[in-house]
């Protein structure tokens, strides 16, 4: 009995030792990672430095000015999301290394913080890319510059106060307050006062026609009002359409003042309207500026 006593003691003592050696030899083993780990860490560091200054230069050449308000228009989305990936790739703390800050070397700090400038960078470039987009999408064609607003825009057939808000709502959110975000307010002007004018026209439209009949709303006045309103639509669909229900107002006002002695042929009214401000709505200058109460200067 005794002997067996000693014997499970020694085997006791072996089995402990035998641990004490697999966990002394698993703590060298794993302080020998930790530091491998610093040492790669502090030589990425190294290389970080040289990945951003190229990413650094990639974003500068996103944009045609030195200042970088103006991006190049053949600026893609791919290139900007090629940069963010390189940018995403490239690690500027010590806990993506696995490691303690205080085993990073000095260097580490500036990293961390030039990399945090970048995504703000590459952040500013995406917004403006979106909201460029977003305006474009508002006009049958793509504006003609971003540097200086030309007023040459056709808003699409239906473009309307929603769609200008969103891009107002994105410039907004963007917080971006340069020569860049003046000319997109510009061109949402232009867009707005043509807007302005289609929902007035429509409104007047409704008033005057209802169930393809004139109603009393219908005026000669009003009539020659509304023509000279289209004759300023630059949408050409949209000219189109309102041109339809004037001829209609225009031939039932005709028909219902023809049994007077003083009749009045309003539709040979309206042509010579519409060929005098057609005239001159086809005229685009860059000092147009919007909707006004002045029919001459209105959209």
């Amino acid at each position: 009995m005794q002997k067996q006593l000693v014997k499970g003691i020694a085997i006791a003592v072996v089995a402990a030792g035998a641990i004490g050696v697999c966990y002394g030899g698993y703590k060298v083993n794993g302080q020998r990672q930790y530091e491998q780990r610093v040492e790669y860490a502090n030589k990425a560091i190294d290389k970080s430095q040289s990945e951003l200054a190229a990413i650094a230069e990639t974003i500068n050449q996103f944009y045609e000015d030195e200042g970088k308000a103006f991006l190049r228009g053949d600026l893609l989305d791919s290139d900007i999301a090629a940069a963010r990936t390189k940018l995403d790739s490239v690690k500027a703390n010590a806990e993506e290394y696995g490691i303690q800050s205080d085993d990073l070397k000095d260097g580490a700090t500036a990293i961390i913080e030039k990399k945090k400038q970048l995504t703000e960078e590459l952040d500013k470039a995406q917004d403006k890319q979106l909201i460029q987009t977003q305006t474009n999408n508002l006009f049958e064609n793509p504006v003609s510059s971003w540097k200086q607003a030309v007023n040459d825009v056709v808003i699409k057939e239906d473009t309307r106060d929603d769609a200008l808000g969103q891009v107002r709502e994105s410039l907004k959110l963007s917080k971006i307050e340069d020569g860049w975000s003046a000319v997109v307010l510009e061109y949402l002007d232009f867009a707005n006062a043509q807007v302005a004018r289609v929902n007035e026209i429509e409104a007047s439209i409704q008033s005057m026609l209802q169930e393809g009949k004139v109603t009393e709303a219908a005026t000669y006045e009003g009539y020659l009002n509304l023509a000279n309103s289209i004759s300023q639509v630059r949408n050409q669909t949209l000219k189109d359409k309102f041109t339809t229900d004037l001829t209609t107002i225009g031939n039932q006002l005709n028909s219902t003042s023809s049994s007077t002695s003083n009749s009045t042929d309003w539709s040979s009214s309206y042509d010579d309207s519409a060929s005098a401000t057609d005239n001159e709505s086809n005229t685009v200058t860059d000092s147009d500026s919007g909707y006004q109460e002045d029919e001459e200067s209105y959209y």
